[in-house]
């Protein structure tokens, strides 16, 4: 059973009812599945056969889940790119791959000069909805007027290779991820088990498809559930979506979640029917926390993974939210225990298990474990005899729960001594509700080798001078940890999973 089967299965029990919302469109699971199988039907047309891989580059949209499960159907990677990224480094990376068709939707042929791109290579191109008029591509509704569908079933693997996902590119160039139906799947069941999902559920996806927060969808559609999709993230539209499609379930990263209850538009009302949210990929500011265990009374759980285990391998439940609470404010927030079927260890570098307390390198296994990268050099480094090694620096305490310290590669030396970002972070947020958003950076010092510097996001209706944040960290903070360097901006840079980009960051100090 890989992913299309799991999609078949829900389209078998519920085929009149509603799967996907997209710009007002409902559509069925009956009508989701004739469109699949004529997508599937097209790749012969395309000369696409099973274990090709095919690229993706496209906005949130229906089509875009209907192309995932046309592959998933057919035995075929789809490597999805993420369309915020620079022409230049698109090409770069369909140079390196093995896609024999790129599929593109015309907001992003235009935005990337798709027409212009020279990856080295013949490459057929193909725009995903709409004409190819004045584009070199061709149209894929002209070829879907053609195809016949495709109503058979490809051999199956646990190694077949589902998609291809790439990593945030935070510290360097993006890695190409390779991750197999076996993985995908195991991870969304431990997630629907972990959180109770259901075909009840009506879950808003806001999120990137091409990232691995997609995984929310494929959970909708393999239990039979109904998802609206929205292109961009907007609080007004949020808004709008909860009260109509009476939605049940949220997935945020922290910044969106922190900007809808700071919206003047909020209103608790907007959420009458959600009883779960969850939020990825960064740490919860303790005064969002607050925040939204007072006006959001729903289920809250908090989910850390990463690309490469497909997600989920630990998890914060509403249980361990409360407890939380209940501490001091100076108290560490935990990333969670491990999920179901998931192993956490910290290890010295030599691989040694260390014991509670200990700080060391998170290392991790689950089923949902990467295929790898598409540089066996790369995988080799980040998996040794079956674990992977995340590159997060943690310790576990006597309860099972890990606290993250910090991005082994983020670590500021100065002077010698070693301090994690985080750490002066989470300091600067505990100022209060003056401190929006923190990313803390080394930049060069010729004395010292690096000195720390601080990006700080004033909340409106506040006010903060360099003087207020030297204070208060010096207070609370050894003195080499506090920063030397304060820049107080509008916004911080953050990529589509919204994780701060720290190099960028460090431009603001730097140049360049």
């Amino acid at each position: 059973m890989n992913f299309a089967d799991y999609f078949e299965s829900a389209a078998d029990r519920f085929p009149d009812k509603t799967a996907i919302i997209f710009r007002d469109e409902e559509i069925t699971y009956a009508q989701l599945r004739r469109r699949v199988d004529l997508l599937a039907g097209a790749f012969d047309d395309l000369g696409i056969r099973q274990g090709d891989v095919v690229g993706l580059l496209a906005r949130n949209s229906a089509r875009y889940l209907e192309m995932l499960l046309a592959c998933a159907k057919r035995g075929v990677a789809l490597e999805q790119y993420n369309w915020r990224m620079a022409p230049g480094l698109t090409a770069e990376l369909l140079g390196e791959s093995r896609s024999s068709v790129l599929f593109a939707d015309r907001a992003c042929w235009e935005a990337l000069q798709i027409d212009g791109l020279d990856v080295g290579r013949e490459l057929a191109k193909v725009v995903v909805e709409g004409s190819a008029d004045g584009v070199s591509g061709i149209a894929l509704d002209d070829v879907l007027a053609q195809a016949a569908p495709f109503e058979g079933d490809a051999p199956r693997s646990d190694d077949e290779a589902l998609m291809h996902l790439f990593t945030s590119g935070t510290t360097g160039k993006p890695k190409t991820v390779r991750l197999s139906n076996k993985g995908v799947v195991s991870v969304a069941l431990v997630c629907i088990a972990e959180t109770g999902w259901t075909s009840d559920d009506v879950f808003l996806q806001v999120l990137p498809l091409f990232h691995i927060s997609a995984q929310a969808a494929y959970n909708v559609l393999m239990l039979g559930g109904t998802l609206i999709i929205h292109e961009a993230f907007s609080p007004e539209a949020y808004f709008d979506a909860l009260r109509r499609y009476r939605v049940t379930r949220l997935g945020l990263v922290p910044n969106m979640l922190g900007a809808l209850l700071d919206c003047e538009e909020f209103d608790s009302r907007h959420f009458p029917d959600v009883n779960t949210i969850i939020y990825a990929g960064s740490s919860m500011p303790r005064s969002v926390l607050e925040k939204t265990l007072d006006r959001l009374h729903c289920g809250l759980y908090a989910f850390y993974g990463m690309t490469e285990m497909s997600s989920v391998v630990g998890i914060l439940k509403p249980r361990d939210h409360d407890a939380i609470r209940a501490k001091s404010e100076s108290a560490p927030v935990p990333i969670g225990r491990p999920s179901m079927g998931s192993r956490l260890r910290i290890c010295a570098e030599d691989g040694t298990v260390l014991p509670e307390g200990r700080e060391g390198e998170l290392v991790v296994r689950s089923d949902g474990m990467m295929l790898g990268y598409s540089r066996d050099d790369l995988t080799e480094r980040a998996v040794r005899d079956g674990w992977y090694w995340t590159g997060d620096m943690c310790y576990r305490d006597e309860e099972g729960y890990c606290y993250l310290v910090g991005r082994k590669g983020d670590m500021i030396v100065s002077g010698g001594e070693n301090i994690y970002p985080s750490e002066v972070e989470e300091c600067i947020r505990r100022m209060g509700d003056a401190v929006s958003d923190v990313a803390v950076v080394g930049i060069p010092d010729e004395r010292w080798g690096q000195m720390v510097a601080a990006a700080v996001v004033v909340r409106k209706g506040f006010s903060l001078e360099e003087a207020d944040i030297a204070a208060w960290c010096s207070e609370a903070l050894a003195s080499y940890k506090k920063p030397r360097r304060v820049a107080f901006v509008e916004d911080l840079p953050r990529n589509a999973n919204g994780k701060v980009v720290r190099k960028e960051v460090a431009r603001m100090f730097i140049g360049g």
